[in-house]
C-alpha cells in the first residue's frame, strides 16, 4: 500500500466508526422511546374507549383528541431534535 492509501484510512477508520457508532446509539435510543410513546398512545386511546357516551363527546368538543396528537407530536419531535444535536447537525 501507498503511503497516501494509509494516511487516507488512518484519517477515515475513526470517522467511520465514530459516526457508525453515534447513529447506532442514536437509533436504539430513538426506536425506545418511540416504542414507549406508542405505548403510552394506546393506553390511553383504550382508557378513552371505555368512558361513557356523554364523557366521550364532552372530551371531543373539548379538543381532547387534538391535544393528545400535538402533546406526542411534540414529545416525538423533542426526541428527534436532541438526537440530531448529539450527533451535531445542527
Amino acid at each position: 500500500m501507498s503511503s497516501l492509501t494509509k494516511w487516507v484510512l488512518s484519517v477515515c477508520g475513526p470517522i467511520a466508526t465514530r459516526v457508525l457508532s453515534q447513529l447506532g446509539l442514536s437509533l436504539v435510543t430513538y426506536v425506545g422511546v418511540d416504542t414507549a410513546v406508542n405505548y403510552c398512545i394506546d393506553y390511553i386511546r383504550n382508557s378513552y374507549s371505555g368512558v361513557s357516551a356523554d364523557v366521550a363527546v364532552f372530551l371531543a368538543m373539548g379538543g381532547f383528541n387534538t391535544a393528545l396528537g400535538i402533546v406526542c407530536g411534540g414529545i416525538v419531535s423533542h426526541l428527534t431534535l436532541m438526537q440530531f444535536k448529539r450527533m451535531k447537525f445542527k
